[in-house]
């Protein structure tokens, strides 16, 4: 844009506006149960900038996704801000406030005054449906793969209107920028169509020159990204590849058929937006889907219509649509329905809105005229005020959950949500009436029985939890967990025979489950097999499981064997690990016969002395 400062007053305003809505996500936290945790907080790759990391960001598969520059851009996240959700979320704030301001450069450099490129961009910044890819940290590759997105399209553009010869370097940057948003979301697969339909519509056919051929580069990267993608997003890889809704293709795209207009109506009416929807899968079609077969020809006949007369607003339009194809089921996904999955088309849709703006601004020059287009776009005033409401649904796991239960109250996935995170606070009897709803939902929902029967032996009813987990184990039997978990509520209830068959049964289906092995070494040693729970154990902390818990569990086996010397020093490891419960060393009968012995009496004066003083 050449004489930036008319421009500079739509840019602050744009600027201002996005922040106020969405500062207040920079008190927010990480949330626990929903990604966050798999690719942050839990994710040992983001904590350290180390060429190891980089290796591991390239080379790996995290989520069910390929998305190396999503997670390099977490490892800078960590470098600057340690491990505080807020700095995550500075940073996702900051690459879609750039996103708007790069949409309203291109907005006006393909034709738009500054009053449509400004209505563009106020549109994409605040509508509702775009705070689920800002307020959400593990969305980093929808607004990070936009922001490429646009520089590679906009650098495409500049190719064009220099032509070859002088444009060559804004077609290896556009090329270059395209790879790397491939890199960070394959849903930018997008853009060669896009480049397409852009010099069908915009460039005049003495101009195109060879307009397929250098779309060639950009169609072979997005074809490989698409392979890279449809093998990544296996249920072995977590992620979210399934089967056809309905049992068949035809039968998804029935289903389709109704979300598609649902997003329709979200653009207009954005309420009730949720983490979490529930579209009824149609095996046949009914009313609603023939009314949105009705309602997408008429879309069709519009496109028609617009391709015949008003080839730019044809773009915008096509672009729209154009940007649900990666989410259109056409390779079927676990969620049918999501906000995020309209970030990429709103870039048509606010485009639209901006022609609007401008067609309204150009037919309107007397004040009283003007004045009133302005109040026909009062209704675009709300959308800063809705989203900035949305923004605090968004807060934390709990905030999300509850939000999505009361929206989508028939979803067993909301429900568990909200149970986990109640969970994960300790708040175990909110917890255990989510489980409870989730199971009234689907009585064999696996998660929700596990998770119930672990949380009743976590409140000291390992009966009641078993009877939960006996449910697991018979719908599932190749599921660990459910051993596992199982194997825990016997040794509660010192049923060590029981509790070692769960354990042994755990190992046969997972052979790497540290977690089990370590339980299996605990029964050992309660039932005295001191030689074999020593193996074991070893076996646990060789397999990166030593921890101080189990540090104090190898000082007990010693004990009990009369190896003082090797007993004391693996319980000054444990305490020099962390480990602080007096009460169970002062009571543990494995201990007994170091009681007596100068250099335990030491170690417990000089890690509890502090603790004793009055």
């Amino acid at each position: 844009m050449k004489g930036g400062r008319p421009h500079l007053l739509p840019l602050v305003v744009l600027v201002a506006l996005t922040w106020a809505v969405y500062a207040g996500c920079l008190g927010h936290d990480f949330l626990s149960n929903w990604d966050d945790d798999r690719y942050v907080t839990a994710n040992a790759a983001v904590k350290a900038f180390t060429p190891e990391n980089l290796w591991l960001a390239f080379t790996r598969v995290f989520v069910g996704t390929y998305a190396p520059l999503q997670i390099v851009s977490y490892m800078v996240d960590h470098a600057l801000w340690g491990m505080r959700a807020g700095g995550f979320l500075l940073t996702n704030i900051l690459l879609h406030t750039l996103n708007g301001l790069l949409f309203y450069r291109l907005l006006f450099t393909m034709g738009r005054t500054r009053v449509g490129a400004f209505a563009g961009g106020f549109v994409f910044l605040l509508h509702p449906v775009q705070v689920e890819s800002v307020a959400w940290i593990s969305q980093r590759k929808n607004v990070l793969a936009m922001t490429l997105f646009l520089v590679a399209f906009l650098l495409y553009w500049r190719y064009r209107e220099g032509g070859w010869r002088e444009g060559r370097g804004f077609y290896a940057g556009s090329l270059v920028s395209f790879v790397a948003a491939l890199l960070t979301k394959s849903v930018t697969v997008i853009l060669p169509p896009v480049l397409l339909l852009h010099d069908l519509c915009f460039v005049p056919p003495a101009r195109r020159g060879r307009w397929l051929l250098n779309k060639l580069p950009y169609a072979a990267a997005a074809g490989i990204v698409a392979l890279v993608t449809l093998w990544s997003q296996g249920v072995e890889h977590g992620g979210g590849r399934t089967s056809w809704h309905g049992g068949s293709p035809l039968a998804t795209f029935w289903t389709m058929l109704p979300v598609l207009v649902r997003y329709l109506g979200m653009l207009f009416w954005p309420s009730g937006l949720s983490a979490i929807y529930g579209p009824p899968v149609r095996t046949a079609p009914d009313a609603a889907v023939a009314g949105a077969a009705l309602v997408l020809a008429l879309m069709a006949a519009v496109g028609v219509w617009l391709f015949r007369r008003q080839r730019p607003a044809f773009f915008w339009y096509a672009l729209f649509w154009i940007g649900f194809l990666p989410v259109s089921q056409i390779v079927p996904l676990i969620t049918l329905m999501n906000d995020r999955y309209l970030y990429f088309p709103m870039l048509g849709a606010a485009a639209l809105v901006g022609m609007l703006a401008d067609g309204a601004w150009e037919l309107t020059r007397s004040g009283r005229r003007r004045a009133l287009a302005c109040f026909g776009l009062l209704p675009l005033l709300a959308l800063p005020y809705l989203s900035h409401g949305r923004t605090d649904v968004w807060r934390d796991a709990v905030t999300l959950w509850q939000d999505a239960t009361a929206k989508t109250p028939g979803s067993k996935s909301a429900w568990i949500g909200l149970a986990e995170a109640l969970h994960g606070q300790g708040r175990l009897d909110e917890a255990q009436a989510a489980y409870g709803r989730a199971i009234a939902i689907d009585p064999r929902y696996r998660e929700a029985l596990n998770n119930l029967g672990v949380l009743l032996t976590e409140k000291g009813d390992p009966v009641g939890g078993r009877q939960y987990l006996l449910t697991v184990v018979r719908h599932y039997p190749g599921y660990p967990d459910g051993f596992l978990n199982l194997g825990n509520t016997f040794f509660a209830t010192g049923d060590w025979t029981q509790a070692e068959a769960a354990y042994r049964r755990a190992l046969e289906l997972r052979p790497d489950a540290v977690q089990a092995r370590n339980m299996l070494g605990k029964v050992f040693l309660r039932t005295g097999r001191l030689d074999v729970a020593r193996d074991t154990f070893r076996a646990v902390a060789a397999a990166g499981g030593e921890t101080a818990d189990l540090l104090y569990d190898q000082g007990c086996v010693e004990a009990r064997a009369g190896h003082p010397v090797e007993a004391v020093a693996f319980l000054e490891q444990a305490l020099a690990r962390g480990f602080r419960d007096r009460e169970t060393i002062s009571r543990d009968s494995d201990l007994e016969s170091l009681r007596g012995l100068p250099q335990f009496r030491n170690l417990m004066q000089r890690y509890f002395a502090e603790r004793s003083r009055p």
